[in-house]
């Protein structure tokens, strides 16, 4: 076995977010087992995650062993977008994920032993003190003027977890941080919790394949100062190239008028392919203010 299986990682993430000592209890079991080949990455980054769980669950703290802010990029995002990842294609841990569980992207990354047992660390790292003190002190190593994109896996999966990232990206006024959810409802319940103010330095998409698409709770959602604006997913049958590459003039055309018949919405952005410069002067439309009430469309792949 020089892999684990997708069926063995929903193993693993099914008890989370509420039982993280099951699930390290279930990857101690998958990478112990005497036929799982124990020179493989798999095994190595497992049993320093396990030691991590461990101490978390006592109470004390350790660093995350694997970067809580992947700051190296991917072909889409590219480097220039620090990111957080938690696990996804859960309804436990993205409970208001709707039509999207049946074709979740992010779990094509688990293919790969870093990405999986980072979504697992972080997703712990909320549950816990001594994990959310690893959490900030990641946090305060961002760079002045990054832009970081929260859950690039996942969802917020509680109003506690949605109130320590709010406090926590007041304290770093000088980030731009920007982020999709389905979780509208957690939204709602904090602003409707007393006095509150969202970061100035925080915007949120509303993501389509919500289980609240079409309801009230999206239409108050989407009044929210913090939401920037729609993100939707439409078919369009246009070649968008590979990953990661900016996409033509004329698949982009196609695409915005796909939009504008799937929404019914008049100003519409189609997404270009890259993050991280999709705009001029090297802005990210999802995460600015000046791209408030537009709706940004991209092709479903």
């Amino acid at each position: 076995m020089s892999t684990v299986s997708n069926q063995t990682v929903r193993h693993w993430i099914a008890p989370l977010p509420e039982n993280p000592a099951e699930t390290a209890s279930r990857i101690r079991a998958t990478i112990t087992a005497p036929d799982f080949p124990k020179g493989s990455e798999w095994y190595r980054q497992g049993m320093r995650l396990l030691g991590t769980l461990d101490a978390w669950r006592a109470g004390t703290f350790a660093p995350a062993t694997s970067s809580i802010f992947k700051t190296n990029g991917n072909v889409k995002l590219g480097d220039a977008i620090a990111q957080f990842s938690a696990v996804p294609a859960n309804i436990a841990v993205c409970p208001g994920a709707g039509d999207c569980l049946n074709w979740c992207y992010s779990t094509r990354a688990w293919r790969y032993p870093a990405a999986v047992y980072r979504q697992i660390s972080n997703t712990v790292a909320l549950s816990c003190e001594p994990g959310r003190e690893a959490i900030r002190q990641a946090m305060g190593k961002l760079k002045s003027g990054t832009v970081l994109r929260l859950y690039v896996d996942g969802d917020i999966h509680s109003l506690d977890v949605l109130a320590f990232w709010m406090d926590e990206i007041r304290k770093r006024s000088d980030l731009s941080v920007y982020s999709y959810s389905k979780s509208q409802h957690l939204f709602l319940a904090l602003d409707n919790s007393g006095k509150f103010d969202w970061p100035a330095n925080f915007r949120t998409n509303q993501s389509s394949g919500s289980r609240f698409d079409g309801t009230s709770i999206a239409d108050r959602f989407a009044k929210l100062d913090c939401v920037r604006g729609e993100f939707v997913a439409v078919a369009h049958k246009g070649n968008k190239g590979k990953t990661g590459t900016k996409r033509s003039k004329d698949y982009l055309a196609g695409l915005r008028e796909a939009g504008r018949v799937a929404t019914g919405a008049k100003n519409v952005f189609a997404c270009p392919g890259t993050c991280s410069d999709c705009l001029p002067r090297g802005e990210h439309a999802c995460g600015v203010a000046r791209m408030s009430g537009v709706t940004i469309v991209e092709g479903i792949h």
